[in-house]
């Protein structure tokens, strides 16, 4: 159960409000840039830590990668890894050039997508046999999650509306 928290927590709510920040805040605070990657490299580590404790409560109770859920979890953790270097690339190329380049693009809809699969791999270890998760846990996922990409979405076109704010 802590573990099916920390990782819903990390990816339905941390996650997103990590991707919004940079948007949110930029030009409004010195280094906005500098809050993104510190919330994100927490997060990070929130789902490291979920994954491994997951993996070590899989060991224990004998159901070791008997599911997709494990599977997918371990692959949506590593391009997590995959995600932070294309930030880098991103933020150092964007630094010299001062516009989006293919890094860019790629860091973005990386991240969208790692998160989307996030959200939709909580729902999937929600009805493993060993999270016996009640209905109304599994139900209150699925509101709190469909909310939060409703509201990510919408956040994300009426940003894009306004002018692009550089960052640094």
């Amino acid at each position: 159960m802590v573990i099916g928290v920390i990782m819903g927590v990390t990816f339905v709510l941390l996650f997103p409000f990590g991707a919004a920040l940079i948007r949110l805040l930029n030009n409004r605070i010195p280094n906005a840039f500098a809050l993104h990657r510190g919330v994100q490299i927490l997060n990070f580590l929130l789902a490291v830590a979920g994954l491994a404790l997951g993996v070590y409560r899989s060991e224990l109770s004998e159901s070791h990668f008997h599911a997709f859920h494990q599977f997918f979890g371990v692959i949506i953790v590593g391009l997590l890894l995959v995600q932070g270097v294309l930030g880098y690339q991103h933020h150092t190329t964007y630094l010299r050039t001062q516009k989006r380049s293919g890094w860019s693009y790629a860091h973005i809809w990386l991240g969208r997508g790692v998160i989307i699969a996030g959200i939709i791999n909580g729902g999937l270890g929600l009805d493993l046999p060993r999270a016996k998760a009640p209905t109304g846990a599994i139900v209150a996922y699925s509101i709190v999650a469909a909310v939060v990409v409703v509201a990510y979405g919408a956040f994300y076109l009426l940003k894009k509306r306004t002018p692009e704010v550089r960052h640094s």
